[in-house]
């Protein structure tokens, strides 16, 4: 992605945020559900 980003700009960077947000959003609900518990 950094080395990518003069490429494709703004968009790049939302979309990048974006998936970073979802990935964030499954660590919380598998932190929450105790799944994590172990580590």
């Amino acid at each position: 992605w950094a080395t990518q980003l003069e490429r494709y700009g703004a968009f790049g960077l939302i979309e990048m945020g974006a998936f970073v947000f979802v990935l964030l959003l499954g660590l919380v609900y598998a932190w929450r559900k105790g799944v994590l518990r172990w580590v």
